[in-house]
């Protein structure tokens, strides 16, 4: 599933080729791809919007539209193509944006798990409800994530990708942020320390940082249908690095389950304390 870095990735592209573009049409091949409205009454809102500006939140791309908003939840395998109108549509692509300058955007989703959501101008966006502060928002504090973890079992892979706490954070990043703090995944997050966090959010602020600068991290089903490949992989610590030697120690990298995910790590580097 597409993470921070590459929502950004994906939300930076859409900006880049669609700002100020007009939405002419839109149709939904399949329409529950529509999360809050029925399709036809999304596609009718749709229809004569211009489009302003394209953001993120969590794993969320936010487009704004004049007098709305429209939020596409990526999920495990969505991707977004600009092509020209005498171009023919991609297979799986189920939601198509007829522009007025002849484009058209197609979203694509092989396992339609994907979805979109249309607020009008002053609704508010109640998808994005009950989301944490983003990573880089300068009043999330290590002395808070101590204070809020105090006699907390959770472990702290499992704390890492509830969007509750930190939006944005998957698998992927989750297992390199606990690498880079050499903290163990299973490490309950009630026994860590204050500098314990204080190394795991300043982690967290790099990682994420320097993936973003490098266009994500292109592993199995994710790429960047916009022209822009992901390079982060090339300096995973952790991820997908099992049986391979620890970048820190040279002990075997391990896989185990945290709360349902697999994750990998270093048993020497990571000892839960």
């Amino acid at each position: 599933m597409p993470e921070l870095p590459e929502v950004q990735t994906v939300a930076d592209s859409l900006r880049h080729s669609l700002a100020n573009a007009t939405i002419h049409e839109v149709k939904f091949l399949w329409p529950k791809i529509s999360g809050n409205l029925p399709h036809e009454e999304m596609a009718r809102r749709l229809a004569g919007k211009r489009i302003l500006d394209v953001g993120r939140r969590a794993k969320y791309i936010l487009i704004r539209l004049d007098h709305g908003t429209l939020i596409v939840h990526l999920r495990m395998e969505g991707r977004f193509y600009i092509k020209e109108s005498f171009q023919a549509t991609h297979k799986h692509s189920h939601v198509l944006l007829h522009l007025d300058d002849d484009r058209r955007v197609e979203y694509n989703d092989t396992r339609k798990f994907g979805r979109f959501y249309y607020y009008d101008e002053g609704q508010a966006l109640t998808v994005l409800d009950g989301l944490g502060k983003e990573p880089f928002d300068d009043t999330l504090t290590a002395s808070e994530l101590h204070k809020s973890t105090r006699n907390k079992k959770t472990s702290l892979k499992v704390w890492l990708l509830d969007q509750t706490h930190i939006a944005g954070i998957g698998n992927i990043y989750a297992d390199e942020i606990c690498f880079a703090a050499r903290v163990s995944p299973k490490q309950p997050v009630g026994r860590i320390t204050l500098k314990q966090w204080e190394t795991i959010l300043a982690s967290t602020r790099s990682i994420l940082w320097q993936a973003i600068l490098s266009g994500g991290t292109t592993i199995r089903t994710y790429t960047s249908s916009l022209g822009i490949t992901g390079r982060f992989q090339l300096e995973l610590n952790a991820y997908g690095r099992k049986g391979e030697a620890c970048r820190q120690c040279g002990t075997p990298m391990k896989r185990i389950v945290v709360g349902q995910r697999g994750t990998i790590y270093c048993p020497v580097c990571q000892k839960v304390r």
